[in-house]
This record gives C-alpha cells, sequence and structure tokens, in this order.
C-alpha cells in the first residue's frame, strides 16, 4: 500500500478481443492487446466501439467491455 492507502494490484491480460465495431470506420487489432481505429474517408463527427479484455491477478480474474467514444474533427 502507499502513502495515499492505494493498493497495487498487478494484472495480466489474457485476451483482448473486438466486441462491437465503430458503425463510422474499422478497428483493427494491431497488437495482442493493441488497437487502431480509422474513420470512413471523409467522415466527421462522433463514433463508438466496444473491445472485451480478460485479465488475472493474485485476486482472480475476470473480464469487462470497455466502451469507446471517438470524435473524429
Amino acid at each position: 500500500m502507499n502513502a495515499d492507502g492505494c493498493r497495487y494490484v498487478y494484472a495480466r491480460f489474457q485476451q483482448a478481443v473486438v466486441m462491437k465495431q465503430p458503425e463510422n470506420g474499422t478497428l483493427s487489432q494491431i497488437g495482442e492487446f493493441s488497437f487502431l481505429y480509422k474513420p470512413k474517408p471523409g467522415f466527421k463527427g462522433q463514433d463508438s466501439y466496444v473491445i472485451y479484455i480478460c485479465a488475472i491477478n493474485y485476486r482472480g480474474s475476470g473480464c469487462s467491455r470497455l466502451t469507446y467514444e471517438a470524435i473524429v474533427q
């Protein structure tokens, strides 16, 4: 525990996949846990996508859906 009372929890990612593609672009997995969003040519506005990721640490394991909002200008 640090001076602020925060506990350091180290996790090891196990899996990450695209759960929902953006409507106005594409999302490519470029590494085990890295993704690249590319909007459609000429698109400006808001887009979103969802990544599903799983991890494990000393307390257990679990998965989460991460929703990203992108604003293309």
